[in-house]
Formats: C-alpha cells, structure tokens, sequence
C-alpha cells in the first residue's frame, strides 16, 4: 500500500446501526474521538455520538470527546475555557431565549 492510499482512507463510525446487538456497523464517516479508561478510543459520526458517550464501555466522565479534523478544520475546534469558547456559549444562550446560569 502507497502513502496516497493512506491520505484517501477515511475511518467510520464504531457504532451499530440500530443498537448493540445489530450485527451491521454505521458506515458514515466519523468526525469524533471519544477517550476511554483503560481501553481503546471509540470513533463516532454526528448521530451516533450521544448514544456511544451514554452505553460505550469505560467512557471517562466527565466525556472526553476529540473533533477528529481538528487540524484540517480549526476554526471548528473549541479550547475550553478560551475567551472565543465563552463568546460562543454567550451567543448560544442568547439564541435560544431562556436564563443560563445563577440568578442573581
């Protein structure tokens, strides 16, 4: 195998299709990384990302969650923390209408 076949390859979601007892894994490409204690990463598309984060063996809690195109796509990462990432749930709140946080 070449190194322009390596760059081509695209991984997929670890995820089943409908449930952890269908034989058939998802087949769309995954965008996730999520750590787990003492055991392998899991990888996971948009969809499947919530139910692998809540029935996944030996996920870290709190999640753990990598974009896996962050190098490609840095815009899309987010620091925590980071004064952009506070802009950003400020903005969210604010889109959705309701109180977030103490009152005062």
């Amino acid at each position: 195998m070449d190194d322009s076949s390596l760059s081509d390859h695209v991984e997929t979601c670890d995820a089943r299709v409908s449930g952890p007892d269908d034989p058939e894994f998802c087949t769309k490409p995954a965008a996730f990384e999520i750590d787990r204690l003492l055991d392998t990463s899991v990888i996971s598309c948009p969809d499947h990302l919530g139910p692998l984060l809540l029935g996944a063996n030996n996920v870290l809690w709190p999640p753990q969650v990598q974009l896996l195109d962050a190098d490609e796509h840095p815009e899309k990462a987010v620091v925590i923390g980071s004064a952009d990432a506070k802009r950003r749930e400020t903005e969210f709140v604010k889109s959705l209408g309701v109180g977030y946080g103490r009152r005062r």
